[in-house]
């Protein structure tokens, strides 16, 4: 027996020990609700397999079925089997549905609750829940009919309904109990269908009629068979309501703001609601008592302006309407307009002034009003305010205010500058005080010799100082000034003696100039007695001025020897009676632009093609920051892109004529570098020119350009030979063999217009000093001019020689070359200018 315990001990299993929670635990007799079971195996002794629940006091109505669970029930039990809650489930939730029973007092129904595990052991869990009794019976209210109000007769489908509230166990029934208040035994019963709490029906009271009352009572029962009753008396009515109509009158104008009179009646509604109805639209409603008249106004925003049909329309309690007589109205919203045509509004004004005012409306004006007179004559001296006030048809009301200062008093002047007889430059500077006493500003004119020179509008809380230029001579002069209301007032005379006492005006303006860039400056310089003298200094260095009327023009030039930053242009004037100014004006000197372009070619024909090429960089030599520069062309602007430095560009030639091609780059700083070069486009029946052309120009100097026959500063032989002539070939040094002598004579450098003339005179000049250098020390051995005082025949000889080598040299236009001796142009063009 004891082998035998041992054997069997490793099968003995513990009962299921889930943890049990369900609820709702507590709820009221009759109602139904949802459990919810909650089955808690985590770490349980074995799986659970069945799940038994038993609910006495309750009927189960519905259960949920869950997979891999079979499911029964009947009224108090219902089960869920073969299925399984693993050891490791927490919260397996079962869901069904039931009902508690009616009760009489609180009530606990332990609910059983059997859980089975897969070794068929069972363990019983008991939970309390309670039923409560409900004894508190249905809340009635808004019952239709109610006691001691009226119902309509006629009526076949009259509204029955009460509004019933339980909020423990809900609304079960309801009916209404209706009999003759003068017979009981004709009691009828209408069932009353119940949802959200409105439980409603429609009765037929044809044989009612008016005078007749009926009794009734609404009674409701709950689920848990309390129940709540209203019981009253109604009476009948059929006959609507009467309305005489007052005002407004027919045909009569309306707005918004009109009062509507009428009087309704009734046989036995206490009050009536009352609409306006206007062309068979209700516009607005208003409650009125029964047999006195009413005066109300309607909202009638949506009524447009115009002509309408309107009538008043009255519902008594019971819903019987009737209808006032159709009037006429003319509806007019709009307000009269109120117009000042002059003077204008707080505006100051003189006497006799009549101040213009229109009144109008778009239909009809009853009154205008004036707070004050209108004629300024009338007002008192200073602010008045005039009120209008206008009223049209409809009452519609209008009010305006103006404003107008009445001004009678002329201003006051006080001379300060110039004292009278004394003598003035042409820059004139006149003072005075002014004075008004309602006016901020007059309007001001100096008179000379009775003719005004000058006008303004003055403050009158500063002094005035007017500068005037005036020609040399002697004036008489005064002031006047008057007000906005016009009244005038005028100085005494005085006498002027106008001279010229001051340099001349100088007016210039220079932000930037860009180095090795040839600026030119415009300086505009005017006095009265003419300017005789201009000077601009540079950089210690005075520049070439070119007068063009009042404008003085002179050409900066820098190169990169200077320095970066600010520089002063000192532009010094004198005019006729000897009178100086001097005007510095500060520039900043920015990096400037070496601009390469050429025409390829320069001279063509209509339409052919032509490209425009060439390089930008920095006059340092360092590349540009800028990769796009604009081609401002014949026909059209472009920008291109900068490439390593060189850009390209092919347009069609235009028409037959000369262009002026400009490229130019915009630096930083906003300043245009540029570059100008000249196309020629020429008819078919000449011929070509040059292939290529091009010159630096600077971007404030105008009709300078390659081929405009001036070689300019900033062109060369290379770069414009149409201006500054072909480049001479290079030579090198003249070896004249001398027997007994050797000596070498370095040629001078050349910098002809002409090659050919100039090498020959600057040749033939150099053939005395040549021979001087050779023969000087020979005695009795002189070259003149003319070739004069030649003597010994050896050195006649040798003079020969020499001349005919040299003028073999000349007729080739060649000489010997030498390595060391290198062109030098420097300058050159310079000193041609």
């Amino acid at each position: 027996f004891i082998l035998l315990m041992i054997f069997l001990a490793p099968f003995v299993h513990a009962a299921p020990n889930p943890e049990i929670d369900i609820t709702p635990i507590d709820l009221y007799e009759t109602n139904e609700q949802k459990f919810n079971l909650t089955v808690n195996n985590l770490f349980g002794n074995e799986t659970i397999e069945e799940v038994r629940v038993t609910m006495p006091g309750f009927t189960i109505t519905d259960s949920v079925v869950f997979l891999g669970w079979d499911n029964t029930f009947s009224d108090e039990i219902i089960r869920w089997y073969d299925g399984s809650i693993e050891t490791n489930i927490f919260g397996a939730l079962f869901q069904y549905t039931a009902k508690a029973e009616i009760v009489g007092d609180d009530t606990t129904s332990n609910i059983e609750i059997i859980i089975i595990g897969e070794s068929s052991e069972e363990t019983t869990f008991t939970i309390p829940v309670e039923i409560r009794n409900d004894d508190t019976s249905p809340l009635l209210s808004n019952n239709t009919p109610e006691d001691g109000s009226f119902l309509r007769t006629g009526m076949i489908d009259q509204e029955i309904s009460v509004y019933a509230e339980d909020p423990e166990t809900g609304i079960n029934t309801a009916r209404l109990t209706y009999w003759p208040c003068n017979d009981t035994n004709l009691t009828e019963n209408l069932v009353l269908d119940c949802d959200n709490n409105t439980c409603s029906n429609q009765l037929d009271l044809l044989e009612y009629e008016e005078g007749d009352l009926m009794c009734f009572e609404f009674v409701v029962h709950n689920y848990a068979l309390e129940s709540s009753s209203l019981t009253g008396s109604v009476g009948f009515d059929g006959t609507a309501p009467s309305i005489d109509l007052i005002a407004p009158a027919d045909n009569e104008y309306g707005s918004s703001n009109t009062i509507f009179s009428f009087n309704a009646s009734d046989n036995l509604a206490p009050t009536l609601t009352c609409s306006l109805i206007v062309d068979d639209e209700t516009i607005d409603s208003a409650e009125s008592n029964n047999g006195e008249i009413t005066e109300t106004t309607y909202d009638m925003t949506n009524v447009s302006e115009g002509n309408h049909e309107w009538i008043v329309r009255c519902t008594d309690w019971v819903g019987l309407s009737a209808d006032s007589e159709t009037r006429n109205i003319i509806i007019d919203n709009t307000a009269p307009t109120i117009t000042l045509n002059s003077p204008a509004n707080g505006s100051l004004i003189g006497s006799d002034v009549i101040i213009d005012i229109e009144v109008s409306d778009n239909y009809e004006l009853v009154d205008v009003d004036y707070s004050s007179s209108l004629n300024s004559s009338e007002l008192p001296e200073g602010e008045n305010i005039i009120i209008v006030t206008a009223e049209d048809g409809a009452g519609n009301i209008a009010v305006e205010e103006f404003t107008f200062i009445v001004d009678r008093t002329a201003p006051t002047i006080s001379l300060i500058a110039p004292a009278d007889g004394t003598s003035s430059d042409v820059h004139v500077n006149f003072l005075f005080d002014i004075f008004d006493n309602l006016d901020n500003e007059l309007n001001c004119t100096i008179f000379a010799d009775n003719n005004p020179i000058a006008a303004e509008s003055l403050d009158i809380s500063a002094i005035a100082n007017i500068t005037l230029v005036l020609p040399m001579d002697e004036y008489e002069w005064y002031v006047q000034c008057q007000d906005d209301a016009l009244n005038s007032a005028a100085t005494e005379s005085r006498t002027l003696n106008v001279t010229d006492l001051t340099g001349p005006t100088i007016i210039s303006d220079i932000t930037y100039v860009a180095r090795i860039e040839d600026y030119t400056v415009e300086a505009n310089i005017t006095d009265i007695s003419g300017v005789d003298n201009v000077d601009m200094e540079f950089n210690s260095t005075s520049l070439s001025v070119i007068s063009d009327g009042d404008i003085y023009s002179a050409t900066i030039q820098t190169d990169v020897s200077y320095d970066l930053g600010d520089y002063t242009l000192e532009i010094t004037a004198e005019d006729g009676f000897g009178n100086t100014n001097i005007v510095y004006d500060t520039f900043t000197l920015i990096q400037g632009y070496d601009i390469d372009m050429q025409l390829t070619p320069s001279t063509t024909k209509p339409g052919k093609k032509v490209t425009v090429s060439g390089t930008v960089e920095l006059d340092d030599g360092n590349e540009a920051p800028e990769d796009i520069i604009t081609l401002e062309l014949p026909e059209e602007t472009i920008n291109i892109s900068i490439e390593n430095g060189t850009f390209e560009y092919e347009f069609d030639a235009p028409d037959e004529g000369e262009y002026i091609i400009n490229a130019f780059v915009t630096s930083s700083e906003g300043f245009e570098h540029t570059r100008k070069v000249l196309l020629e486009v020429e008819s078919n029946s000449n011929k070509q020119k040059d292939k290529s052309n091009s010159f630096r120009s600077s971007p404030l100097r105008v009709g300078t350009y390659c081929g405009d026959g001036i070689c300019q500063s900033d062109e060369t032989c290379k770069k414009c030979s149409k201006d500054c002539g072909e480049c001479p070939k290079e030579t090198g040094p003249i070896e004249p063999f001398v027997e007994g002598h050797s000596s070498k004579v370095e040629a001078k450098s050349i910098h002809p217009q002409n090659p050919s003339s100039d090498l020959e005179a600057h040749v033939i000049k150099g053939k005395k000093g040549l021979l001087e250098s050779l023969f000087g020390g020979i005695t009795g051995f002189a070259v003149g001019g003319d070739g004069s005082g030649i003597s010994s025949p050896w050195a006649l000889i040798l003079i020969f020689a020499i001349i005919a080598g040299l003028y073999a040299a000349v007729s080739i236009k060649k000489l010997p070359k030498n390595p060391k001796s290198k062109l030098n142009w420097d300058n050159y063009f310079e000193k041609r200018r």
